[in-house]
């Protein structure tokens, strides 16, 4: 009956009703506070997210697109140490920014920026939703086995009325057996 399917509905969302069940016990009032609580789970990727748009910012805003480096070496020719030509190199790179190429780069971590926040927004809105649904279902499946509970002890009722009818002689025993399925 219906209280079955409130008890399947149960038992198969149950991840989800965890929650939904802690915001119908803390009541209305509550719903910033278990947002917040259920949101901070998924809070690490969104600062992983962060983190990582702030160095994009950063590397687009730096002066050199790469660390300048500095090599040494030392070069010959000879195969006998009193012969040949000997020196030594030392060089400096130091990589440039092409025209135009480092506002780019900085417009382009600016919008991956905002692509990100814009997406953070709505997962968050995303998961405001699936926890109103799970109360929602929460709710409803207590309703339904509170109806089931109550229709359970309606029957019970009838089916004592019934025998005791059937005891003093005034409905027939089928009468009795239908109560009872």
């Amino acid at each position: 009956g219906a209280w079955r399917a409130a008890l399947l509905c149960a038992v198969v969302a149950w991840p989800v009703l965890g929650a939904a069940q802690a915001a119908v016990q803390a009541g209305a009032g509550r719903w910033p506070a278990l947002l917040e609580a259920a949101w901070a789970e998924r809070q690490a990727v969104a600062d992983a997210r962060r983190a990582q748009a702030d160095a994009a910012r950063a590397v687009a805003s730096a002066r050199l697109p790469d660390a300048p480096s500095l090599t040494l070496a030392s070069r010959a020719d000879r195969l006998d140490p009193r012969r040949g030509a000997r020196g030594w190199e030392v060089e400096l790179a130091a990589p440039l920014w092409w025209p135009g190429q480092r506002a780019r780069a900085l417009a382009l971590a600016e919008a991956e920026a905002s692509l990100q926040k814009a997406e953070l927004a709505r997962e968050r809105w995303k998961l405001a939703g699936e926890l109103r649904e799970a109360v929602w279902a929460l709710r409803l499946a207590q309703a339904e086995a509170q109806a089931a509970v109550a229709r359970q002890a309606q029957a019970e009722r009838l089916a004592e009325d019934i025998d005791g009818r059937v005891r003093a002689g005034d409905l027939a025993p089928l009468d009795l057996n239908q109560a009872r399925a």
